[in-house]
């Protein structure tokens, strides 16, 4: 399989070893990093030290905490790659080789997402791959002021408005999704699902301002890229 050869996946996680060992149970064979705050991991090394990581995988110490705060952090370090996936601790992946056929599909500015078991290709809910070209048209992962959510939002207005989603429908990465008909699901939350959704007000705000001030230009760069 002829795979763009400058990439890697960033996998931000909190407290979740037994959903790191579920996710790594059909192991990627493409390098990424687990992103974890570094007072995290020095309070929990031997549990850390326990997860039994795919070769070319590695855990990456952050002074950030939270999903968008982390990967704004390793942004300048991972820019200019050929693609980046993004994934998350309470992804399972359930196809053999999931990972080289959604960077298969990577082209020179394109999003790639795959089945996440409950949204299909409705949402940007599960794991995702992007082009470095795109993120660099982009000029971010994550736009400013975003703590977790919404920013599916902002990547499904790029996706549509630049026309440039794929999506892979034989390849599924089933997401264990804390809501059920918009509701919190008490028995599949836990702290780090609440940290996460704490903020929900906040993100709110971001995505109307992004909406407002900078979609239309990043959907103009997209669709002007060679």
């Amino acid at each position: 399989m002829d795979l763009p050869v400058r990439g890697l996946w960033l996998l931000p996680t909190r407290m979740r070893i037994e959903k790191l060992k579920r996710f790594f149970a059909v192991p990627p064979s493409t390098p990424g990093v687990l992103l974890v705050q570094r007072e995290e991991l020095a309070a929990m090394t031997s549990s850390y030290a326990s997860l039994d990581l795919p070769e070319g995988w590695k855990i990456l110490p952050t002074n950030s905490d939270g999903l968008a705060d982390k990967c704004r952090e390793v942004w300048p370090a991972v820019s200019k790659l050929d693609w980046i996936g993004l994934g998350c601790d309470d992804l399972r992946p359930q196809t053999v080789d999931w990972d080289k056929k959604l960077i298969a599909e990577i082209t020179g500015k394109n999003i790639v997402t795959c089945d996440d078991g409950v949204q299909h290709d409705a949402r940007m809910s599960g794991i995702t791959v992007f082009s470095g070209g795109v993120l660099r048209a982009m000029g971010y992962m994550f736009p400013p002021h975003f703590w977790h959510t919404y920013v599916d939002n902002v990547w499904e207005d790029i996706g549509r408005g630049a026309n440039c989603w794929t999506y892979v429908g034989d390849v599924l990465v089933e997401h264990d999704h804390p809501f059920r008909n918009q509701q919190l699901d008490p028995a599949l939350a836990d702290e780090t699902t609440y940290k996460s959704y704490g903020q929900q007000a906040r993100d709110v705000q971001a995505y109307q301002h992004w909406i407002a001030t900078d979609k239309e230009a990043v959907i103009k760069r997209i669709k002007e890229m060679a």
